[in-house]
């Protein structure tokens, strides 16, 4: 399965980081102004990167991620029983049959085939049909009867998620996604002069030659951060996408020179995985510290909660003034990415553009209404794309936005990010979103007999220049462990006078 996974990552996907590869360029830092300048210069360069080129011939590409020959009837046929099957009043078995799970798989790959907008995205036909007989054949190999816990942990699951990448895809409660990992070495300070980066291990001082890693290879190795006393300098760190799993360390190799003899060292530096921020999941508050409001936002529900989303959409005006404003968004957990528009438009009288981040496909049929209520019903099945990714235009911003993020953003928290990633201003602190973003506009529904639970997007968001998004989500600009990003902040302010520089 594993080589299915791989395939489908190289064919299907133009771009996969490896590494977190932007070169920044800053000149040696002699005064506050010139730290200012200096991130601000990396914040500008990211969104640049953020924001590329849309993919020559693009609109013809999207169109061969959508599934062809969906039949009318048989669509109204899976949507009745998706209907059907969601009203049963029926316990969870213990377990089923072969014939019973032959049955339930039937019914699976069809509502994926008509009610999954990233089916074809993920190879169609050609990879879903030789995986349902690969399933089952490894069914026949099994128990008859099987239990419901081996039919979902050793069938359902591992099969599904070694073509599925979707984070928004879950299982009875489990994804089908992939995820990435922030390694840092918080310790060993590194110092930018001019072109060279300097660092004293053991007493010695090095240049920094390159950085290899485990397999071989040369990465960057080096990511830009704020200091547990609030110093903008560097650290060495690595991120590691597109994985399931993490390690409990990450050894990178150091090639250095030593600066007072000229001789060449190579250390091993071990660098430890950076947890997430321990935050609450309050919709939103605000605080002040050292004369600097802080907003957090943790989620955006429609719910009973709209008034005090709302409110929260309100602080957008109320705080557009502030000369520094601190947006604490770690722990995004999503909700209607309409507020964060909302927001944006609040704060600077300008509307974000979604497109510039993704193009947005949607597949309209009788099936996709049954998984998620209110979409429209189409027959016979259609696909619509929404936007023009090649409209770029930044959004003016005059005062100093702080965004703290962390790897637990996801869904409509990454969009919140790509649309303040297109403001003037704005530096983003801690780790990169979670990416969880291919698919959109969650449905569900319940398999016939196991009574499993399957939720997934029925809209599909590709970026312009097909580059991996899923798993990798946007990055920060200062690599910071999320836990500490809000205390080594204002540190940060506080050090290099940045209130006073922006009043």
């Amino acid at each position: 399965m594993s080589d299915v996974r791989g395939y489908i990552i190289a064919m299907m996907v133009a771009v996969v980081l490896s590494a977190v590869d932007i070169a920044y360029e800053t000149a040696h830092l002699q005064d506050n102004a010139s730290v200012l300048e200096a991130v601000l210069a990396i914040s500008t360069a990211n969104r640049h990167a953020t924001f590329p080129e849309p993919y020559e011939n693009l609109d013809e590409i999207l169109r061969r991620f959508m599934t062809q020959n969906l039949d009318a009837d048989r669509d109204s046929v899976i949507a009745e029983r998706i209907a059907q099957y969601r009203e049963l009043d029926m316990t969870r078995p213990v377990e089923l049959t072969h014939e019973e799970i032959i049955y339930e798989l039937d019914f699976l790959f069809n509502v994926l085939r008509y009610g999954y907008p990233a089916y074809q995205y993920f190879g169609g036909d050609e990879v879903f049909l030789p995986l349902k007989e690969i399933m089952l054949e490894e069914l026949a190999q099994m128990t008859n009867p099987l239990s419901a816990d081996a039919y979902l942990a050793h069938l359902l699951q591992p099969f599904l998620r070694s073509v599925i990448i979707d984070n928004h895809f879950w299982i009875d409660h489990h994804p089908m996604g992939v995820g990435s990992q922030q390694y840092m070495n918080d310790n060993l300070v590194i110092r930018k002069v001019d072109l060279d980066f300097l660092v004293e291990i053991d007493g010695m001082k090095y240049k920094i030659l390159y950085v290899t890693h485990p397999d071989g290879h040369e990465i960057e190795g080096l990511l830009p951060t704020l200091t547990r006393d609030g110093e903008f300098a560097w650290a060495f760190g690595y991120v590691d996408f597109l994985i399931t799993a993490w390690q409990p360390t990450f050894e990178i190799t150091v090639n250095l020179e030593n600066i007072d003899t000229g001789e060449n060292n190579v250390r091993t530096v071990s660098l430890t995985p950076i947890p997430n921020a321990n935050v609450s999941n309050d919709i939103f508050a605000t605080r002040e510290r050292q004369g600097i409001t802080i907003l957090e936002n943790r989620r955006l529900p429609f719910s009973d909660a709209e008034p005090l989303v709302l409110e929260f959409v309100d602080t957008g005006a109320t705080l557009r003034d502030e000369p520094i404003l601190i947006l604490d968004l770690r722990g995004h957990r999503g909700g209607i990415d309409g507020y964060t528009f909302q927001w944006i438009y609040q704060y600077t009288g300008q509307n974000p553009n979604f497109h510039m981040m993704f193009t947005h496909i949607r597949l309209y049929s009788k099936t996709v209404n049954a998984i998620a209520v209110g979409m429209e019903a189409v027959s016979p099945p259609d696909w619509q794309i929404w936007g023009d990714s090649s409209e770029h235009g930044f959004i003016q911003n005059e005062n100093f936005l702080i965004v703290l993020m962390d790897n637990a953003i996801g869904s409509t928290g990454d969009v919140f990010v790509g649309y303040l990633r297109q403001l003037e201003n704005v530096l983003f602190v801690g780790a990169n979103t979670g990416g969880v973003l291919i698919t959109g506009n969650v449905g569900g529904i319940t398999l016939p007999l196991s009574r499993f639970d399957v939720n997934f997007g029925v809209s599909l968001n590709i970026r312009p220049d097909l580059s991996q998004f899923e798993g990798v989500g946007f990055m920060p600009d200062l690599w910071v462990p999320p836990q500490d990003a809000l205390e080594r902040v204002l540190k940060f302010i506080e050090r290099y006078d940045i209130l006073e520089e922006m009043q």
